[in-house]
């Protein structure tokens, strides 16, 4: 898969130039400042979607906020954007331009998720294919005791070139299997965004391969947690994810 950049074209000299050299994620949106200079934007980095920026004068990349953020404007000298995490879907925030700390505008969800226990997306890293290390985000159901075991549950996302995040989702929600007593591992694979173009572009023509080594690794630790039932795991995922469940199979 080609990888997203984000370059400028001026219409009065025809050149083009490239405001993210070096910066090795894909740019998923963008937004001008009041400058009519520099420009904000998000890509993915690992399990988050940081809020970055760049301009046209100084093409030089860098971060601004964490968390997973999106739907970026800029007004009197802020940004207003949405965050979101597993445990918290999706309000609008601000922010100074400069970063800092992030003010909620919203609350369309609060009574909602009042009464509903979750635990927060834990970061795991393990061995993979290739030499590298793989990312995973593991979900403990609500109510977890260390002293039981859970069945395990390893979610597989479909692209390839996709990725878990630390975000609200509304179809694969990784909370609420958690919610049925698994503990659930959800891995970022070779082809997964927010790792940097090589690791998402060892895939191309080796789907079965390299992806298939990183979520049996991967499988091998959530086999290893001492809360687990190691003959008791499943797997589920659509699309790329089904090609990896035949795969497996």
């Amino acid at each position: 898969a080609s990888m997203f950049r984000r370059r400028v074209y001026d219409r009065q000299t025809g050149r083009t130039k490239a405001l993210t050299t070096g910066f090795d994620q894909w740019v998923v949106s963008f937004v001008w400042a009041s400058d009519s200079d520099t420009l904000y934007f998000t890509a993915p980095e690992g399990v988050e979607q940081p809020v970055f920026k760049t301009s046209v004068s100084h093409p030089q990349v860098t971060k601004v906020l964490d968390g997973y953020n999106d739907g970026l404007s800029v007004a009197s000298g802020r940004l207003v954007f949405t965050h979101q995490s597993l445990t918290q879907p999706s309000e609008i925030y601000k922010a100074s331009a400069s970063g800092g700390a992030l003010t909620p505008l919203t609350h369309m969800n609060r009574e909602l998720m009042a009464g509903i226990e979750m635990n927060p997306g834990e970061s795991v890293k393990t061995p993979g294919a290739l030499g590298a290390q793989i990312e995973s985000v593991l979900v403990k159901p609500p109510h977890f005791d260390p002293n039981k075991k859970y069945p395990g549950l390893m979610l597989i996302h479909g692209g390839p070139q996709g990725a878990w995040n630390d975000s609200w989702f509304y179809r694969w929600n990784a909370e609420l299997f958690a919610s049925f007593g698994y503990v659930v591992m959800a891995t970022n694979f070779h082809g997964s965004v927010g790792y940097g173009q090589p690791f998402t572009a060892e895939i191309s023509g080796d789907w079965g391969g390299a992806p298939y080594e990183d979520l049996m690794k991967a499988t091998d630790y959530l086999q290893s947690l001492p809360y687990v039932e190691k003959d008791r795991i499943g797997a589920a995922g659509a699309s790329y994810g089904g090609y990896m469940i035949n795969w497996i199979a």
